[in-house]
């Protein structure tokens, strides 16, 4: 008998290299944030920089575990079937490309001082982007939060409409580069080049997102002409 490539066998192969690739890393990554977060229970590392690092290690580590739950838990009574896997090549290099070891070397040839982005800032308004940036960690945990035993990349598991996708359809891609652009301005942790490069592949991985979800779930259609905006409200 000759083979053949039926629907379900290609979403079948296409979930197995997706669990593969991002299970260890995320269940990994799991346990390195726990230790995170467990060093700043000290009371001697309390002051004002080190309780915003705590909170914001505490952010990403509810992001990592809900994600890694996403990848383990798959059932039908949990609302989190996978119903179908991206199939397109450009769907899986920008999302792949977010995460090492690729990011190492996608990103290099962009992390370059073409000129200087950064500004000077006196302690209170560094104290005060500080805060912005465990803000937006925040909305970044809340939207992690919302997918629940829905999170994974490059799937279609069920529409989420609730928490911050009420506002905005991608609301962790904002928030991610929302504190990029403060870490590269105000603090001078990246230059002007790996922005733009960041900006670019996370936008690439929203409509990538998008063209999936269009093509596999009718209901996301709808959601689309319901929330219009993908980054930020009244912006973009």
């Amino acid at each position: 008998k000759r083979p053949f490539w039926s629907e379900a066998a290609r979403r079948g192969l296409l979930t197995v290299a997706l669990k593969l690739f991002f299970v260890p890393y995320l269940t990994g990554w799991t346990f390195q944030n726990i230790q995170h977060v467990a060093t700043f229970l000290e009371p001697r590392h309390w002051n004002f920089y080190a309780i915003n690092q705590a909170l914001v290690d505490g952010f990403i580590l509810l992001d990592t575990l809900v994600f890694a739950c996403g990848y383990l838990l798959e059932s039908r009574r949990l609302g989190s079937e996978i119903r179908s896997v991206d199939p397109s090549l450009l769907g899986w290099a920008v999302c792949l490309m977010c995460y090492p070891p690729f990011n190492e070397f996608v990103f290099a040839p962009f992390d370059r001082a073409w000129f200087g982005i950064a500004m000077t800032a006196d302690e209170s308004t560094r104290q005060l982007f500080t805060v912005a940036v465990t803000l937006l960690w925040c909305v970044f945990a809340w939207a992690s939060l919302s997918l629940g035993f829905k999170a994974s990349n490059l799937t279609s598991r069920g529409l989420v409409a609730h928490g911050p996708y009420r506002y905005v359809r991608h609301p962790a891609y904002a928030a991610k580069l929302l504190i990029w652009y403060i870490q590269g301005v105000a603090f001078g942790e990246f230059s002007v080049g790996l922005l733009c490069a960041l900006t670019v592949i996370y936008v690439l991985r929203a409509l990538t997102e998008e063209w999936h979800l269009l093509a596999t779930d009718p209901a996301y259609g709808e959601y689309r002409r319901r929330v219009r905006w993908r980054f930020l409200p009244w912006v973009a």
